[in-house]
């Protein structure tokens, strides 16, 4: 979690994800950078192949008495998050009084 102004979200939300992007794929072999993904096996014990990690960031403005309790912003930060989910490779959503709750 990171409590920032609005004015600076856009901004640290990039950089942290520009930063992530370019450090993460060290943490494969080269084959597995070159390939796009890992071998692995799921819950179940099938072979499955998983993709190098990514970054999601939810971000949820909070105006105030917006939220009554702090539970609910999490959960609308959970469902942005989930939102996220659904794009491939790292990204940044930023939640707007359209989505509403």
């Amino acid at each position: 979690m990171l409590v920032t102004t609005i004015e600076r979200l856009q901004r640290i939300g990039q950089a942290v994800i520009e930063r992530f992007d370019a450090t993460i794929p060290y943490f494969y072999s080269a084959e597995d950078r070159e390939r796009g993904y890992i071998c692995g096996h799921d819950r179940q014990g099938y072979p499955c192949r998983y993709p190098l990690l990514s970054l999601s960031i939810a971000v949820v403005p909070v105006a105030p008495a917006q939220y009554q309790q702090p539970y609910e912003i999490a959960m609308r930060a959970a469902t942005l998050k989930r939102q996220s989910k659904q794009v491939n490779g790292s990204c940044l959503l930023i939640d707007s009084p359209e989505r509403g709750m």
